[in-house]
């Protein structure tokens, strides 16, 4: 067994403590995390949240292929290796869960996290949940074709009720530009513009269009197509939000108490669909 592996299951998981995979990408990352303070403190009556982050010393080379939509065999092994170590860190530090701010890299993730004492919160998993549970049918997904190609959303839409399409060769070129122009820290501008043409050709079945890549949220504020668009980091904010409050809430009844009334008052006002995501991301 890996030593440093060894050395991060002896420690016992702190609850409520958040182990952030970061730097992948950097704008994604500490969009997650200042998301989730805001979310955590409107939960928690002003509390911040325990997070821990380690950020992936990612070589652009890994990153620009993983974009356009392959790796080869070294790649993926340095792939493991690289988000390996990060367990480790997060794991080693006392995080009860861990989440990261990368469609893609999930398909890396999942495996490695299965026989570790750590909670994945699955991005993708809470972004199918909300698609269902808010009524839609046929998405639309835009990410990188490396998402496109692994089948994440894919695979999985039959199990939400849903049928995930993807945009034809000349579309997904589109949305490759798009990323890598927000990958390269450009104004907003063009991309919207861009983006704007390409809606214009949505299909007319289509009810609504996810973001399966967190570069994209940054279009997230401009009214850009004709149909609801689901936001895969706003989703996983939420559920970071949940499992984290719930976590607290159980260790320290005078925080239980306090996050009660403060969930009878979002419920009563209708405003929270996170605990539905929860519980039904894997």
């Amino acid at each position: 067994m890996n030593k440093s592996l060894k050395s991060a299951s002896a420690v016992q998981p702190t609850p409520g403590r958040f182990g952030l995979i970061g730097g992948v990408g950097p704008d994604a990352s500490s969009d997650l995390y200042m998301r989730v303070v805001a979310a955590y403190q409107a939960r928690m009556r002003g509390a911040y949240p325990d997070v821990v982050m380690h950020s992936i010393p990612l070589p652009s080379r890994l990153e620009q292929a993983f974009v356009r939509g392959y790796f080869d065999a070294a790649e993926e092994t340095e792939v493991d290796r690289l988000l390996t170590q990060s367990l480790d860190v997060l794991e080693g530090s006392g995080a009860s869960c861990v989440g990261l701010a990368c469609n893609t890299l999930h398909t890396y993730l999942r495996p490695l996290v299965r026989n570790r004492g750590i909670e994945l919160l699955d991005m993708v998993d809470a972004a199918l949940c909300r698609l269902r549970d808010s009524g839609h049918r046929r998405v639309l997904l835009l990410a990188t074709a490396a998402t496109v190609r692994s089948g994440l959303y894919s695979d999985r839409a039959d199990e939400f009720g849903l049928e995930i399409v993807t945009p034809d060769e000349a579309g997904q070129d589109v949305v490759q530009t798009v990323i890598m122009d927000l990958l390269r820290f450009a104004k907003p501008d063009g991309p919207v513009a861009a983006m704007r043409e390409f809606a214009a050709t949505l299909p007319a079945d289509v009810d609504a269009v996810l973001y399966g890549c967190t570069d994209l949220t940054a279009l997230r504020d401009h009214d850009i197509f004709a149909v609801p668009v689901v936001d895969s980091l706003s989703c996983l904010t939420d559920v970071c939000v949940d499992f984290l409050s719930r976590e607290v809430a159980a260790a320290t009844p005078e925080t239980a108490a306090a996050a009660a009334f403060e969930s009878r008052s979002t419920d009563a006002s209708g405003a929270s669909d996170s605990a539905n995501l929860v519980a039904h991301s894997g």
